[in-house]
């Protein structure tokens, strides 16, 4: 095995303490490693908070879209509005990165080849006492790579299995509370009804995941892609990992209905959704199960999903107004109930142990 990676040294002239073993992820080693190939955590957290409010503006724009002034209409302009914020949000990611790399090579006045890594996505080619002080030690890597996409190293990555993993984990676990509530309180707490939807409704229906999947997916990639390396490879990981969290409830603090369950179970929800991204130094992980945990809390189950109730479902979710809200999650949806909150922890838990043993297996190998 090669070891000489396995804790990166410091750049000259910086105070960063290495405190975390950023050797068992290959996208913050790599950026740790290469200190240029990073902005300041502080100018990354504006930057994200920046692209979230013009995101806002983008959504103002679906007022011209000319839907027909019917039910069905009204649906398709719901679910048009956040594919515009999205969508803006993307190309604003992808602006700075075209930014970031004219700068880089305008200081440089040239360019290198991609180099092949090894497996902490630190390149083969640099020996121990190799430079890192200079843009030319710097290799290349493309926009998919940066935002945790495809993998930095050239390895097999099974991207569909671990989409399906986390789809399959994110169905799972917004069911459980449900289920409990069922079990224990039966329709004292919830009712659940079939919706009769038409051909038309159904195709709604379809489209709904692709949104859900897609406004997933750019979370991911903005909170989990861009931000959680750009922090954890200056200030650690467990740093990146809490202060994306932060900024992701940051990001719900608009949304109605919100108190102090939905508030912890978003930041649970973050810190899970950043443990997958490490756990499997991938983001179709993160993607599945957060897409599949929106999609069929609110267009399977018919529950708000962070307060906002969607326009068609399969099922029509009913809460008894009557039990307490922090128990059933009231109008917020099942995210503003305690016991989503447990199974948050639990998944949490087991992410974590499953990192440790990860790191006991590479150590030992």
């Amino acid at each position: 095995m090669n070891t000489k990676f396995l804790k990166p040294k410091p750049l000259p002239n910086t105070s960063h303490k290495n405190k975390t073993n950023l050797q068992y992820y290959p996208l913050i080693n790599w950026l740790h490693y290469h200190r240029r190939a990073t902005i300041h955590p502080v100018l990354a957290c504006i930057l994200t908070m920046i692209w979230s409010v013009i995101g806002g503006f983008a959504y103002g724009f679906v007022s011209f879209i000319p839907f027909p002034n019917t039910e069905l209409g009204h649906g398709w302009l719901f679910y048009t509005g956040p594919l515009l914020q999205f969508l803006a949000q993307l190309l604003l990611l992808w602006l700075w990165w075209r930014g970031w790399l004219w700068l880089r090579y305008k200081k440089q006045h040239t360019t290198l080849p991609a180099q092949k890594m090894n497996h902490q996505g630190v390149p083969r080619s640099l020996s121990d006492h190799a430079s890192t002080n200079t843009y030319l030690d710097i290799p290349r890597i493309h926009f998919f790579q940066r935002i945790g996409i495809s993998p930095l190293a050239r390895r097999p990555h099974q991207r569909w299995r671990l989409f399906c993993l986390g789809a399959a984990l994110g169905v799972v676990s917004v069911s459980i509370p449900l289920w409990l509530l069922l079990f224990v309180y039966g329709t004292d707490a919830i009712t659940l009804s079939v919706n009769t939807l038409s051909a038309s409704w159904w195709l709604l229906l379809v489209f709904s995941l692709a949104l859900f999947l897609f406004q997933s997916g750019v979370e991911e990639v903005i909170n989990r892609g861009f931000l959680l390396p750009e922090i954890a490879s200056r200030w650690g990981v467990t740093a990146g990992v809490l202060l994306n969290s932060g900024l992701f409830v940051l990001f719900h603090l608009s949304n109605p209905d919100l108190g102090w369950v939905p508030l912890l179970n978003i930041f649970f929800a973050g810190v899970l959704f950043s443990l997958l991204y490490l756990r499997f130094n991938s983001l179709w992980v993160s993607i599945g199960f957060h897409g599949l945990w929106n999609w069929t809390q609110a267009s399977f189950y018919g529950f708000a999903v962070s307060g906002i109730t969607m326009p068609v479902s399969i099922l029509q979710a009913a809460v008894n107004p009557n039990q307490p809200d922090w128990l059933t999650g009231g109008s917020f949806g099942l995210e503003g109930s305690v016991l989503t909150c447990f199974v948050l922890l639990g998944v949490i838990a087991w992410l974590i142990l499953s990192i440790r043993r990860r790191r006991q297996a590479i150590v030992s190998a």
